[in-house]
């Protein structure tokens, strides 16, 4: 284990851009780990977290330089299946003043948000391009572990290390038609205090830095088949996912709950947890993960969700849908949730019967049919042969319909 602690020093003052877009390639971690959702496995020797959750004292990036955070659950297929466990902090870009985000030409320092221990460093090679960016595991204490996902180049204290970045390559892909190459340093113990620059974010790449946070201490949050994601290590795995904008000092911690939201600043979460959740399974309806039993997971792009929206999850329900509708491609939809009727149905309303239930999309797949068959079983089929639920009458799957399973 490479050891460095010289640098206890006190606080002095896209093909990239195809996954760019959501500022994450790949399933749960994303391309910034290679599909697994768990933190590096933690490191020995960190003094025990307590019952302390003011672990981090300076915003990784500056706030004035932060054009939207957003929270735990955002979603888009393929890629992102599944809700989000990372956070994004969207940075400003002086060449985009339009609400689509552009990867920004503009270079902004990353930050040690805390006093943290490094344990790992990953690389990330995107196909022929030759683009790539870095991944940072950390830890602040022994029972907190995170992940800074999409730094574009590592700067200060590992800086130096990246010649050390060449273990346990492996090629995958996390998006159909996007490969990428990602390698591990061994295991390192690096010890940075809060506010040192350890990298930076931007610079043509990303749009956004990841920030991934799992903390053993939690109750486990519910989900209806919990083995599919205990994925990690010493109690670190998707189960304890918490949102890094809950973890800061109380000075820090109103200001940067002001700002969850869109990446373009404006949408705010105001529906607690205001960080968000990836907790998303309704036992017994049809509200959560689903899983295509005829496709491997990790990635989530052969997979679905039927979740609630990432900022008005009191408004908004979402379909998110990958590659396995072969007839349509993957699909991201939102509607309104209704109470009754078969039509724009709440997930969490529908439990197991022969109802078919159709939701209106207005724009391709036109309309999405969805039965719930058992507790376990739920089949889904988007369609374009009509243009919405009332012309679709009566309603019935075709050869197209997939069936997915908890």
């Amino acid at each position: 284990m490479l050891m460095i602690n010289s640098y206890k020093i006190s606080l002095a003052a896209g093909v990239l851009a195809a996954c760019i877009f959501l500022a994450s390639c790949g399933g749960g971690g994303g391309s910034s780990n290679g599909g697994n959702t768990t933190a590096s496995p933690g490191a020995a020797g960190l003094t025990s977290c307590g019952a302390n959750n003011a672990l981090f004292s300076v915003s990784p990036i500056a706030l004035n330089q932060v054009r939207g955070w957003e929270p735990l659950g955002h979603m888009g297929p393929p890629g992102h299946t599944f809700p989000t466990d990372h956070q994004y902090l969207y940075i400003i870009n002086p060449a985009s003043t339009s609400t689509t985000p552009t990867p920004p030409p503009v270079t902004i320092p990353v930050l040690a948000p805390g006093d943290l221990r490094v344990t790992e460093l990953r690389r990330s090679t995107y196909g022929a391009s030759g683009l790539t960016d870095y991944t940072i595991y950390f830890q602040p204490c022994a029972e907190v572990a995170g992940w800074f996902g999409h730094v574009s180049t590592l700067t200060g204290p590992l800086a130096s290390l990246t010649g050390n970045i060449n273990q346990r390559c492996n090629t995958y892909q996390p998006t159909p038609g996007i490969t990428v190459t990602q390698c591990q340093s061994d295991p390192l113990m690096v010890d940075i205090k809060a506010g040192i620059q350890i990298g930076t974010v931007g610079g043509g790449g990303s749009l956004a830095l990841d920030w991934a946070l799992q903390d053993k201490r939690i109750t486990p949050l519910h989900f209806a088949a919990p083995a599919r994601f205990l994925n990690g290590s010493n109690g670190f795995d998707t189960l304890h996912t918490v949102p890094a904008s809950d973890y800061f000092t109380a000075s820090l911690f109103p200001q940067i709950q002001a700002r969850i939201g869109r990446f373009t600043g404006i949408d705010l979460r105001t529906i607690a947890p205001i960080g968000g959740t990836v907790a998303m399974d309704v036992d017994n309806t049809a509200r959560g993960y689903w899983f295509n039993p005829s496709q491997p997971y990790p990635p989530e792009s052969s997979h679905a969700a039927l979740a609630t929206d990432y900022i008005t999850p009191d408004k908004l329900q979402v379909f998110s849908v990958g590659v396995s509708q072969t007839n349509i491609g993957s699909f991201y939809k939102t509607f309104t949730p209704q109470t009754t009727g078969p039509v724009n149905r709440a997930f969490e309303s529908i439990t197991p019967s022969a109802q078919i239930y159709c939701y209106d999309t207005n724009s391709s797949p036109n309309y999405i049919l969805l039965q719930l068959l058992d507790a376990a079983t739920l089949k889904v089929e988007g369609r374009n042969d009509a243009p919405n639920c009332n012309t679709a009458l009566p309603y019935g799957f075709t050869g197209n319909g997939v069936t997915y399973k908890r």
